[in-house]
């Protein structure tokens, strides 16, 4: 079963992709972090195969999440997500 955890601030989004990730993958145990602090808390305690990471948190730039995750688990799989207004 993979390990998934979702990085999102919006509640809403992340039960969203929780969704969607266990229709498409089936069995999948999804982890979920409103925040970055929450989400290396997460990365460093668990074992995850995958995150998928909201580039634009409010508490943190998603490029430095990024490169905390990437540290403290360098084979993690990252999806890096996010929206730009134009």
């Amino acid at each position: 079963m993979s390990k998934i955890l979702i990085v999102e601030d919006h509640p809403i989004f992340r039960r969203a992709i929780k969704q969607l990730l266990r229709k498409a993958l089936g069995k999948v145990a999804v982890s979920k972090a409103g925040d970055a602090p929450e989400a290396l808390r997460l990365v460093q305690s668990q074992f995850l195969d995958m995150a998928i990471l909201d580039m634009s948190l409010p508490d943190r730039i998603g490029s430095e999440l990024l490169r905390e995750c990437k540290r403290a688990v360098t084979n993690l799989r990252i999806l890096a997500v996010g929206s730009f207004a134009q």
